[in-house]
């Protein structure tokens, strides 16, 4: 998963590198930027209320000390407490929203991998030995392992899912 810090320091350097897979990217990272934004102006809203609601937390301690009537400030409280946690509630949605969009988006290529639309853009940069030819027609793995009776695609689908082998 891409760092949210990276993608917040430097976002069009993101958006490119990320281009460079085939997919216009720009869109996702603005929507990882908006979630940031809005993620962050509300941390420092329901920070601000929580510090508010200790520091009536203390004038109440003070109020009854000195024996004076507390029910308003009660009243106060108990509302700043249900508004605290609506707040909180909106941003467990959009961590969980921002999470989301931050694992949809894929790991930044290195900068030593070529960019090109599919494999015949791969540049080779060194071989070992030579590929060895054959006198028939060579078969795929899993067509051998299925013949051998060492593959079993039908039963691995049903315990794990579509595409494993056992």
């Amino acid at each position: 998963m891409l760092d949210i810090r990276k993608i917040r320091e430097n976002p069009q350097q993101i958006i490119e590198k990320l281009n460079t897979r085939g997919t216009d990217y720009s869109q996702e990272i603005e929507n990882v930027l908006t979630l940031d934004r809005e993620r962050r102006a509300l941390i420092s809203e329901v920070e601000a209320m929580k510090a508010r609601q200790n520091k009536t937390s203390k004038l109440i301690a003070q109020y009854k000390r000195e024996k004076k009537d507390c029910e308003p400030i009660f009243k106060e409280m108990k509302e700043l407490s249900s508004q605290i946690k609506k707040k909180d509630e909106t941003l467990r949605g959009i961590d969980k929203e921002l999470e989301d969009a931050l694992l949809v988006l894929p790991n930044l290529p290195s900068e030593f991998t070529p960019v090109g639309a599919d494999e015949n853009d791969n540049i080779e940069v060194r071989r070992w030995g030579t590929p060895r030819v054959f006198d028939f027609p060579a078969k795929a793995h899993w067509d051998l392992g299925t013949e051998l009776d060492i593959l079993d695609f039908e039963r691995a689908a049903k315990l794990a899912g579509a595409r494993f082998s056992m």
